[in-house]
């Protein structure tokens, strides 16, 4: 088979399985890529074909394709040149917004798969450490709480909060428009609010008990929280709390793409989370 066929077929497949989930096209196109590439399908240094083929072959317009290349090329998955084309970034570090979910597999060769479950999705009044992110917002906050499981392996809890003021309308969006996506995809396109820089921090703790009955673990599981802040150009627009169990599996705390760590988690560093 003709390499560019092949790409198209592997391409065209991916696509047909996320299109299971109800994403747009965009969105569908961008998980089908970073499967692909996950999944070592498409090599590091590799071309992409052409945005008219990909088009063709997918069914979708070329503005669609070029609007999803350029989002990943934005995160440093792909690197596009003028009048060559679209290749696979040499460090691909498929990422979204679950890029703190991201575990290695046991011999630590490749990412787990990631998927990604909306419990709930509302407005919320109360006060807590998204306040002092966002800001104080007479509306309450939008509250998108997750389940993320890394290929049924390890599960993990998180919360995004967002300021109803600003965001409210993602609530309109049916739940399973939330699901396997990348959000800031939807804050970027939608809302006008790119994520250009992320901070987080950790500590360990316990779960409380409400997230470990939702999650069918023992009273006092152990657990790492992270807490993730998002800054567009103007202000932290987003707070995410990610509860993180025990596993014998690699959590990889690099940062993807062009986002930039907070200073005190070191990047290219791996940590383990173990019983």
């Amino acid at each position: 088979m003709d390499p560019v066929e092949r790409q198209l077929a592997l391409l065209a497949e991916n696509f047909r399985q996320c299109a299971a989930h109800g994403l747009a096209k965009h969105a569908q196109l961008g998980n089908a890529l970073a499967q692909a590439i996950r999944g070592k399908q498409f090599q590091a240094g590799e071309k992409l074909p052409p945005e008219q083929e990909i088009a063709r072959a997918l069914s979708i317009s070329v503005g669609t394709v070029q609007k999803t290349l350029n989002r990943l090329a934005d995160e440093g998955v792909l690197i596009r040149h003028h009048g060559r084309g679209t290749f696979v970034a040499e460090r691909a570090g498929v990422s979204s917004d679950l890029w703190h979910m991201r575990f290695f597999d046991g011999d630590h060769n490749q990412l787990l798969p990631i998927f990604s479950r909306v419990v709930e999705h509302s407005i919320v009044k109360e006060r807590g450490p998204w306040t002092a992110a966002v800001g104080a917002d007479s509306k309450g906050y939008v509250r998108i709480t997750r389940l993320t499981d890394a290929a049924e392996l390890v599960r993990c809890y998180s919360e995004l909060y967002l300021p109803a003021s600003r965001f409210g309308a993602i609530l309109r969006l049916p739940a399973r428009s939330l699901e396997n996506v990348n959000l800031k995809w939807i804050l970027a396109d939608d809302f006008d609010s790119p994520t250009l820089e992320v901070s987080s921090r950790v500590r360990c703790t316990v779960y409380p008990p409400a997230i470990c009955k939702l999650l069918a673990l023992p009273a006092k599981t152990s657990s790492i929280i992270m807490d993730a802040e998002s800054r567009n150009s103007v202000a932290t627009f987003a707070f995410q709390r990610y509860w993180i169990p025990p596993s014998d599996y690699w959590l990889d705390l690099s940062a993807p793409g062009n986002v930039r760590r907070s200073p005190s988690i070191p990047e290219r560093s791996p940590t383990a989370i173990t019983p």
